[in-house]
């Protein structure tokens, strides 16, 4: 089970407050809002450890149809020899207040519920982040950041083929659409490549 605690500096910045107006007043009601995140929040993961090997195509993820393709994704993996792809989410519970907050005009908790739900939803992906580390610690490699798809040139459909490796809908609740954007919407999904410690700079 995934513990959060809740970033407020994270949430802040999501607000995009830097410490102009009503400091007091922003911050009593941004606690508020995390209160209720945590309160409604349901995170939950999923993900998979694959062997790599690299083709003209791109990264192949071995033992699936899984290739990583783009410069940037590819430049980022170069000299992977594993890699780690992962889904995670904050569930439907945070969306589903958050629309009730829009359909009655109280747009301020929309928004201040809307960033306190992308800071969980990072902090979700930041310890399974985590906990594959741990994984590539043990097995004598290192990892860098994660890379989702949609960043650089990295296809935002790849999440179609992550989707179906990681059986997203049935694992974690969470679908994709023929747009490949997902819902719930507070949901992440990124590869993170393992590397050997003596290539380590």
């Amino acid at each position: 089970m995934i513990k959060l605690d809740g970033n407020k500096k994270e949430a802040l910045r999501y607000l995009g407050y830097f410490g102009k107006g009503n400091a007091d007043e922003i911050d009593e009601r941004l606690d508020l809002a995390m209160r209720e995140g945590l309160r409604l929040a349901a995170p939950r993961s999923v993900y998979l450890i694959f062997d790599t090997e690299k083709t003209e195509k791109g990264l192949l993820l071995k033992n699936t149809d899984l290739f990583l393709e783009g410069k940037n994704i590819n430049s980022h993996l170069d000299g992977a020899c594993k890699c780690a792809v992962m889904a995670v989410t904050v569930g439907a519970g945070i969306e589903s207040v958050i629309n009730r907050y829009e359909k009655s005009g109280e747009m301020s908790k929309a928004l201040l519920l809307d960033c306190v739900a992308t800071a969980l939803v990072e902090e979700t992906a930041d310890k399974v982040n985590g906990e594959i580390e741990k994984i590539a610690e043990n097995e004598g490699f290192y990892c860098k950041t994660r890379f989702s798809p949609g960043y650089g040139d990295f296809p935002l459909e790849t999440q179609k083929k992550i989707f179906r490796l990681l059986n997203c809908e049935t694992r974690i609740g969470v679908t994709l659409s023929d747009t490949c954007l997902m819902s719930p919407r507070k949901s992440v999904t990124a590869v993170i490549g393992f590397f050997k410690k003596e290539g380590k700079e």
